[in-house]
């Protein structure tokens, strides 16, 4: 049906109790239609907790946010209500509202609170107020939030409250308005499910009602019914019917009245003698038969009818003489049996008590004194065991105090303090094995990063010194070509230094006036070629900066020529790509990463924990360094505990784990074992898994540092090597080191630019064109065997011999594009790679979300294949395997049921069976009790009911017939005895 503004209001309002007025939350006293009092007009204000937000309270020494208000059931204030209010888990404070209804707290800053309403009889609702993100310059304030009217509902209704385990509203700090306000996304995402609690619970109120008032009418015709059948004389009937009437409202006096007064007439209308005749027949089949309660109830029945006769009294006495006879011999034989029991639980317990197990001990020695109440023994062992787990409780608290500050050190990196805690955690618990674990585990941790750090520090120190000692050795160098006026090997030996420091002055100065020099001496022509074929080479081998660099000293030459101005541009547009692309590329990461955490916060708003922590996941494979998915992996974590368990969370937990060990994903197997051991903190398997996956990565490291520092010293070796061949003039010798040192870091500045200078001088010793050859030789040799990288090193050597020579470029070119190639190659076979993981990964997603999950499952396995690494795929399939076996739990648990109920009505459908065959043999009294077994196995069934109700009928006939006929008999007789005294007179 349609919904105006004011049924909207209505029922936002019963879903969250919560109605605005005036600036107050108010908790609607009751969820009957009649009584729901009219709401604020503003939509906009509906769903929102608005309190006084701003507004001061009584100055007090600490500053925060104060909260009062009435809890109500209906209209009525409900006193007893306990309003508990927590913080990160752990209580903040707590309080039972007084015979007002009323509350009243303070919340600090800084912290998120869960405020929880609470009471016997009564469904749980909670509000979280969020009293972070208060600017500093406005703490020195007091806010408050007051006159709360919170409306408790019913817990005994035939609805799902389930949605009262998410806050009913969220309170966050908003700048925009200097106080407090609704988290409006919360809002939106809690409202749906709050309406629909508001429809159930309207509907068990309303069905709840209509149950009552049938209830009246049946009364009320039973009542008639029974008055009916007394005015006509059928007290049997109005027996039944006021019974039911009693049965349907107890607190009723008339049907207890009628009842008592049919039975008055019943036992009226009876003929006492024959009733009393009766009893004794059956009270003295019953005796022989040794079922002493039946008989008792009948010659009770008989001494009330006639109080005088001896013999039911003697019966009585005999019958309770036998009883207790039966009951010594029993009591004896039980006592035997009981002595028997106790004996054998306390030689169980004391073996457990010996051993140390006293929580398996204490149940046995409680069990043996229900026993034998009146032994000491096991009272004195309890109250000895109690003391003794009392002290060893006291010192677990302490124990397990210390062990979380511990933990909290180890986990925040304070490794200091925590090997503090958790030797004093020894002091408490001497045999703990997880203190110990984490004390070697932290002495292996800091002896590794004092390693590591010396070793950095070593190299860092090394490489700075190097760096150093290159610069000064290339201005050295430089200033003596600049002497001895050899301006264009000045230029290369300051342009060299520029690239070790970039920042400092002195070869840029000398650069210029090297180029004004050599501008003197070549002219101002010669030297525009030169810096504008610097600049050319520059382009071909894609250094744009120097590019653009050698075109401007190119225009200090010859300003505004046509050829330099348009290559700066095309210099300038060439950066400005790249600048782009990287940006572009930037733009499309940090899509993918707010795409997978808007999925993840969507998630999360659901309830859909476990779909939360996979995106969660997947935005911290996109940016590993940003902390939020990581932190909300850590809450999706606790609120799945919450709903599935610790247990099955752990499983789960170290399900991933195990797999990222498996996959050599250290890192993310170490995180996976952390959260398992915030579950369990003292697990020894996730614990050992941990400790598994931290020396795979302290041996990488290892293993990484090892191969870093036999790379730096196989360099270094070939470095030395090159300057001593280089010092003695060994300069072919000098370029075979620094291209092997090329070789073994390409990106080193130093080799490349000392096998420019031995190259130089070896083409003064053999000449130009020789020792051009020989480099050729040596590109044309890389080129062919596929070698790219060094054959183009070569042909820029080739080039710095023979600048623009055409074989040389061409033969450069040819290499740059076979580099270009296996580039383009990559980048292709990368992106076929990435189109068919992210098809896989988008199919399977479809068919998860369809619940097709074989379907999915096959789609996850071949993303898994494509990309092993990916945790994603891997996730998905273990959610789904969960919920598989899930499913087939399911069937299996439908198939049990329906199995059950097979049995049931092969069972029922005997009895009705043999009930029918009895009945049909006029056997009535067999044929009822068989009836009601078959009601018993389907009581909704109304057959059994009939058949049964038609039996009694059957025999309260012949009940009537047979009394009829006893009257006919005795009125026979009485005239046949009238008859005799006749004739004898």
């Amino acid at each position: 049906m349609p919904i105006d503004v004011h049924t909207l209001a209505l029922l936002v309002h019963n879903n969250f109790g919560i109605e605005i007025v005036t600036m107050q939350v108010i908790f609607l006293p009751s969820m009957r239609k009649n009584l729901l009092p009219t709401v604020s007009s503003s939509l906009a204000l509906v769903l929102m907790i608005i309190l006084n937000s701003g507004s001061l309270f009584a100055q007090e020494d600490e500053y925060g946010v104060g909260i009062d208000g009435t809890v109500f059931q209906g209209r009525e204030k409900l006193s007893g209500v306990k309003v508990t209010i927590k913080t990160n888990g752990k209580l903040f404070s707590e309080s039972t509202t007084d015979g007002n209804g009323s509350f009243e707290h303070k919340l600090n800053f800084d912290r998120i609170y869960r405020v929880y309403f609470s009471k016997d009889g009564f469904a749980e609702k909670y509000v979280e107020v969020d009293t972070r993100n208060v600017p500093q310059d406005q703490r020195k304030l007091n806010y408050a939030y007051r006159r709360w009217k919170v409306d408790l509902f019913r817990d005994d209704l035939d609805v799902n409250y389930g949605v009262l385990n998410r806050p009913l509203a969220r309170v966050v700090y908003i700048p925009g308005i200097a106080g407090f306000d609704l988290d409006k996304k919360y809002e939106k995402t809690i409202r749906p499910a709050y309406e629909k609690l508001y429809t159930d619970v309207q509907n068990a109120l309303d069905r709840e009602e209509q149950l009552k008032e049938q209830l009246y009418k049946d009364y009320l015709i039973a009542i008639e019914d029974g008055d009916n059948y007394l005015k006509e004389g059928y007290y049997e009937d109005a027996l039944v019917q006021y019974e039911a009437a009693n049965e349907m409202r107890p607190e009723e006096p008339y049907p207890i009245r009628q009842l008592k007064k049919v039975n008055q007439l019943i036992a009226e209308s009876q003929g006492v003698e024959e009733r009393y005749a009766e009893l004794l027949n059956q009270g003295d089949i019953a005796f022989d038969a040794n079922k002493w309660e039946e008989s008792k109830g009948y010659y009770l029945q008989a001494t009330e009818l006639k109080k005088k006769e001896q013999y039911p009294k003697d019966q009585l006495a005999a019958i309770d003489k036998a009883i207790a006879a039966e009951l010594a011999a029993a009591e004896s034989a039980e006592q035997a049996r009981i002595r028997k029991e106790y004996d054998a639980l306390i030689m169980q317990a004391d073996a457990k008590f010996t051993a140390a197990a006293y929580s398996e001990a204490k149940p046995l020695y409680q069990k043996a004194q229900t026993k034998l109440p009146s032994e000491p023994y096991p009272k004195q062992k309890i109250d000895e065991i109690e003391n003794i787990l009392r002290s060893q409780a006291e010192a677990d608290k302490e124990y397990q105090r210390i062990k979380a500050k511990a933990d909290k050190a180890f986990m925040d990196k304070d490794y200091s303090n925590a090997v503090t805690q958790y030797q004093n955690a020894l002091q408490v618990k001497p045999n703990d094995g997880h203190s110990t674990a984490r004390i070697s585990e932290i002495e292996a941790l800091l002896a590794g990063i004092a390693a590591l750090q010396a070793e950095n520090e070593r190299l860092a120190r090394a490489a700075q010194e190097q760096k150093e000692k290159n610069y000064k050795d290339f201005i050295e160098k430089g200033d003596i070509a600049f002497k001895a006026r050899n301006y264009p090997d000045a230029i290369t030996r300051y342009e060299s230094a520029l690239e070790i420091f970039s920042d400092r002055t002195y070869p840029k100065d000398q650069i210029k006036l090297a180029n004004n020099e050599l501008a003197k001496l070549e002219g101002l022509d010669k030297q525009y070629q030169r810096v504008m074929a610097a600049g050319d080479q520059n382009m071909v081998s894609k250094e744009y900066e120097k590019a653009v660099s050698n075109y401007e000293q190119a225009l200090t030459f010859k300003p505004g020529d046509e050829r330099a101005t348009a290559q700066l541009a095309e210099a300038r547009n060439k950066l400005a790509s790249i600048a782009a692309a990287l940006a572009a590329e930037g733009k499309a990461l940090n899509d993918q990463y707010d795409a997978a955490v808007k999925a993840g916060d969507d998630a999360f708003a659901a309830a859909n924990y476990t779909q939360a922590i996979l995106s969660y996941e997947r935005a911290s494979d996109i940016k590993s360094n940003e902390p939020y998915p990581r932190e909300q992996i850590k809450k999706a974590n606790a609120e799945l505990a919450k709903l599935e368990g610790i247990e099955k969370q752990y499983e789960r937990v170290m399900r991933s784990g195990d797999q990222n060990l498996a996959s050599k994903d250290y890192e993310k197997a170490v995180e996976y074992y952390d959260q398992a051991l915030n579950l369990k903190p003292n697990d020894t398997r996730a614990a050992e898994q941990r400790n598994k996956a931290k020396a795979e990565l302290a041996a990488i490291a290892a293993g990484l540092a090892a191969q870093q520092k036999a790379l730096n010293d196989k360099y270094d070796a070939e470095i030395r090597s090159g300057d001593a061949s280089f010092s003695s003039k060994k300069y072919a010798k000098a370029i075979q080191h620094y291209e092997t040192a090329l070789e073994l870091k390409p990106n080193e500045v130093y080799p490349r630019e000392q096998l420019k200078l031995a190259n130089s001088q070896l083409a003064r010793l053999e000449g130009v064109e020789k020792q051009y050859e020989r480099v050729m030789k040596s590109g044309d040799q890389k080129l062919a065997s596929g070698d790219f990288e060094q054959a183009k090193g070569f042909y820029e050597q080739a080039l710095d011999l023979k600048p623009n020579d055409e074989r040389a470029v061409a033969q450069l070119n040819k290499a740059k594009a076979e580099l270009a190639a296996i580039a383009a190659a990559l980048v292709a076979e990368q992106k076929a790679l990435n189109d068919r993981y992210n098809a896989a990964i988008n199919s399977g997603d479809a068919s998860f979300n369809a619940q097709n999950y074989e379907q999915a499952k096959s789609s996850y396995q071949q993303a898994v294949a494509l990309k092993p690494s990916e945790a994603y795929p891997k996730n998905q399939i273990l959610l789904i395997e969960d919920k598989l076996n899930e499913l087939a739990q399911q069937a299996r648990m439908e198939e049990m049921a329906a199995a059950a109920l097979a049995r049931k009505q092969e069972q029922y459908d005997q009895a009705i069976g043999k009930a029918d065959k009895l009945l049909a043999s006029k056997d009535y009294v067999s044929a009822k009790s068989v009836y009601a077994e078959a009601q018993g196995i389907f009581p909704e069934k109304t057959y059994p009911a009939q058949k049964i109700q038609e039996i009694d009928g059957i025999l309260a006939g012949l009940a009537a017939a047979d009394a009829e006929r006893k009257a006919a008999e005795t009125e026979a007789q009485k005239k046949e005895d009238q008859y005799k005294e006749m004739i004898s007179q």
